[in-house]
């Protein structure tokens, strides 16, 4: 993860691009393979049954139907993220189309930065002291991650929304 969200300002620069292009593709390549290793680590978490839920105990453990949308949204989200790199560098590689490659980044990188921003919330309610107990601080984690995601993925299209209205042509 480490790697991944670390090459973003350097693949997203428009002059570390222009300057350095043979480290901006070298950048690239370890950072879309890190995004395929994250989203196999998110198979062995769900194979495992390492998901959230689990790390707290003296609570119910969440119901079916919690623990099934759980994981359709996890795999769903795992899934664009694993595609808008493919699409990504298809159309860097392939296609030859930088301005495709550029909006399929940023929904890339929208759908892979909500944990970031989930971790963000967390930790300020917690610092609030707004967390009492493990049932609310799971609850928090999830609903957290939800409204990140969604945050995330709306603030990638605005960005890409941007970018066409302003004219701006080459970011990624």
């Amino acid at each position: 993860g480490a790697i991944w969200a670390g090459a973003i300002p350097f693949q997203i620069h428009p002059n570390f691009r222009r300057q350095h292009r043979l480290a901006h593709k070298m950048v690239g390549y370890s950072f879309v393979i890190s995004a395929f290793l994250m989203a196999f680590g998110i198979c062995v978490i769900f194979a495992r049954d390492l998901t959230f839920h689990n790390d707290y105990d003296g609570i119910p453990p969440p119901d079916s139907s919690e623990l099934l949308q759980m994981k359709l949204s996890s795999f769903l989200l795992t899934t664009y993220f694993v595609c808008s790199a493919l699409l990504a560098v298809y159309y860097a590689g392939w296609a030859k189309d930088i301005q495709r490659h550029q909006k399929w980044i940023i929904r890339h990188i929208g759908s892979g930065m909500w944990i970031a921003v989930q971790r963000i919330v967390v930790m300020i309610c917690q610092g609030a002291g707004l967390v009492s107990g493990p049932m609310m601080m799971r609850n928090l984690f999830g609903n957290a991650a939800t409204g990140s995601v969604f945050v995330s993925i709306l603030l990638a299209e605005i960005a890409i929304r941007c970018l066409n209205q302003y004219g701006v042509k080459k970011i990624v």
